[in-house]
């Protein structure tokens, strides 16, 4: 079966990753691109050699869609596509308050719209063979994972649209935490259920740039988080993805993205650049999305997924202004 594909909005970089495997896969028929930003949606239809279809014109020929929109205009995008009945894959995070996160799951489920996440940490080689040595009592019990998943603040930051609060709604949390967030629910099977925060705004922007969260889970396990736009100038723009889970039998350390070359590159967005080799966690869901609109079962993540990450990051800025750990609330779907 091939499954006609679009993709809306491609304002966040991640849509760089998604449009050429849509291209390569015999399975997909990419469709084209969609967006009413010009700028954004003629970038992308240039960069790729892809079609740049009016919106309507392209849900009417789709079976399925990808949104990479800016935090802020997730809304639109889920009415275009809940409206026209056609599937849905989402950059994270799903919303920028749980509120329009849990009406986006809803109407979803309501239109019978299958709804999938972007947590590409899910589908990742190394966390999955995590998952499997801790389900089989390698760790022990487990008592800690601390988490980090950095890059560096370039350039594409300020003149795009990451660090702008009308567009992202946050920074450095927003961006990445829901991320490690989710790892974190996956391997363990439990939720947050209390977190405290400290951010810092390094370089005087009107977002975070700089977060160490910890949180305890509700089996016990606790939490610790680096999600800051701290890796140096001099180091490679995209950072790292590692995990410690620390258990009573063996700590485990993972490193999502060793197998990686360098490159370098001069001008205002130059620099070091890391380069993954190793088998690729955006194919892998791209793939187990395609298998979930297929057969009818939910994708790896699915919106309650979503749901849950952006409650935990509600809590994560909730903690650091008030200064003080706070619940995490949890709202039905139901």
């Amino acid at each position: 079966m091939t499954i006609r594909f679009g993709i809306l909005a491609p304002a966040d970089v991640h849509a760089d990753g998604y449009i050429p495997i849509c291209q390569r896969r015999g399975d997909i028929e990419l469709v084209g691109i969609a967006d009413d930003d010009a700028g954004w949606g003629d970038e992308a239809s240039t960069r790729h050699d892809a079609p740049l279809l009016p919106t309507a014109d392209l849900l009417d020929r789709v079976d399925a869609v990808a949104i990479f929109s800016t935090y802020a205009t997730r809304e639109r995008w889920f009415e275009a596509a809940t409206a026209a009945g056609v599937d849905v894959l989402c950059e994270l995070p799903i919303a920028t308050n749980a509120a329009d996160a849990r009406s986006f799951v809803t109407a979803c489920r309501d239109a019978n719209v299958t709804l999938g996440m972007i947590t590409p940490l899910r589908c990742g080689e190394s966390i999955r063979r995590a998952k499997d040595l801790l389900e089989d009592g390698s760790v022990g019990d487990l008592s800690s994972i601390v988490e980090r998943n950095r890059c560096a603040f370039r350039n594409r930051n300020v003149e795009g649209w990451t660090a702008d609060p009308q567009h992202a709604d946050g920074g450095s949390v927003v961006h990445h935490s829901e991320h490690t967030v989710d790892a974190a629910r996956w391997l363990t099977d439990a939720e947050f259920e209390e977190v405290y925060a400290e951010l810092g705004f390094q370089r005087g922007l009107a977002v975070d740039d700089v977060n160490v969260v910890s949180a305890r889970l509700s089996d016990g396990t606790t939490f610790v988080t680096d999600t800051s736009w701290t890796t140096p100038d001099s180091d490679e723009f995209w950072g790292d993805c590692e995990l410690d889970l620390i258990g009573t039998a063996s700590t485990l350390s993972v490193d999502e993205y060793a197998e990686a070359f360098r490159s370098v590159r001069d001008g205002k967005d130059g620099g070091i650049e890391k380069h993954h080799f190793g088998a690729s966690d955006t194919e892998a869901l791209l793939a187990d999305f395609l298998d979930a609109v297929e057969t009818g079962r939910d994708p790896v993540a699915n919106g309650v997924d979503g749901l849950r990450q952006v409650e935990v990051i509600e809590a994560i800025y909730e903690s650091a202004e008030r200064n003080e750990p706070v619940p995490v609330e949890r709202v039905s779907v139901d």
